[in-house]
């Protein structure tokens, strides 16, 4: 049982990450492609699954449409978030992660990644809960939400800068 985290891979994670992310120039030119989550982290263990965040601009119900046809499997639809997997949500390389550019969603998925990145007190704390919540279940969901509240708390604490005291 549990979700199986994995030695950081950096090499084959930006390699994984550079070539979606050269595919995605193509079908949605424009579009902001970013590597998210811990496989963007280095020196942090995580799922062999390599998140990308791509912003577009305007209504995300066209990038929805582009991906889908070009074989990445839709997961998720909302308002302001989708998300797709590659090969397929069976057997998951990449998540893609579409939102619209700039908004609070995107922007907590870009500051996250670079608190663990400049910070190594938040990092190895991140990991403590994340290896915890990793062991008791399988189910994704449960998974995130066991994450939450350090994520909330890094991110609070990177914002403002109390990143030396607290960590």
């Amino acid at each position: 049982m549990g979700i199986e985290l994995v030695a950081p891979e950096p090499d084959r994670w930006r390699a994984r990450f550079v070539q979606h992310r050269a595919i995605v120039a193509v079908l949605l030119p424009g579009a902001v492609v970013s590597h998210i989550g811990s496989t963007a982290v280095p020196g942090l263990a995580a799922k062999d699954i390599v998140d990308i965040l791509v912003e577009v601009t305007g209504e995300i119900e066209r990038a929805v449409h582009v991906l889908g046809d070009a074989g990445y499997d839709l997961e998720g639809l909302r308002a302001d978030h989708a998300w797709f997997s590659h090969p397929n949500r069976a057997a998951r390389g990449v998540v893609v992660h579409v939102m619209s550019r700039d908004s609070d969603r995107a922007r907590d998925r870009l500051d996250f990644r670079d608190a663990l990145r400049a910070h190594p007190g938040m990092r190895a704390e991140y990991l403590r809960v994340k290896r915890a919540a990793a062991v008791t279940t399988e189910d994704w969901g449960v998974y995130t939400a066991a994450k939450a509240e350090i994520v909330a708390r890094i991110l609070a604490d990177y914002r403002r800068g109390e990143t030396r005291l607290s960590w």
